[in-house]
């Protein structure tokens, strides 16, 4: 069974960025969708959604067909478990992006095949200043921004707990996906 890689840290670290470009280079690893009851969003990128709505939601993940749960904004997210054991059989490496919480539940049920990967944005004035430009985000209120700032706060705190960490500071980002391959490379290798 292979890797199951999970890319965390506070919101405009800049995970999106790196998990485009990395599975753009690195072609045998399989990007596992996700589920939410969000709409979807212009220019969503490579990450694969199942767009359901919260009814549909609940029962995906009372018959097992989500790992883990966690509601953002308002939405529910869950990762597709049943992508994750079909690809895992298949003798993939897996990655994905999960908020902090959700790394127990992938712990839990895979073990030490999960490596969490923590993506430092630098400085939390670093990281307001990408928050407040973020794309996807345009005409978010002040309200929102304090929002986010606060649940990022609480995520920057992961950074101890993760089995490596990946420095993004603003400017580096070819620094930080030359760090993460060399991560994805080495662990698959020595799996």
């Amino acid at each position: 069974m292979k890797n199951i890689f999970i890319l965390v840290g506070p919101s405009g670290a800049g995970k999106d960025y790196l998990l485009e470009n990395l599975l753009n280079i690195q072609k045998k690893l399989y990007c596992i969708p996700s589920y939410t009851t969000r709409p979807p969003r212009t220019g969503e990128g490579v990450r694969e959604y199942h767009y359901v709505d919260n009814y549909e939601f609940e029962k995906a993940w009372i018959s097992g067909k989500i790992l883990e749960k966690v509601v953002e904004h308002q939405h529910l997210y869950g990762t597709d478990k049943e992508a994750i054991d079909r690809e895992r059989s298949n003798g993939r490496s897996l990655i994905t992006i999960v908020e902090p919480r959700g790394v127990e539940s992938f712990k839990k049920e895979y073990g030490d095949s999960v490596k969490s990967i923590y993506i430092d944005p630098g400085s939390i004035d670093d990281l307001e200043q990408r928050i407040r430009t973020d794309s996807n985000r345009i005409g978010q209120t002040e309200k929102e921004i304090s929002i986010r700032l606060k649940r990022e706060k609480r995520e920057i705190a992961y950074k101890d707990k993760a089995d490596f960490v990946v420095s993004n500071k603003n400017g580096k980002e070819n620094n930080a996906l030359r760090q993460l391959k060399h991560i994805i490379e080495n662990e698959t290798h020595n799996s």
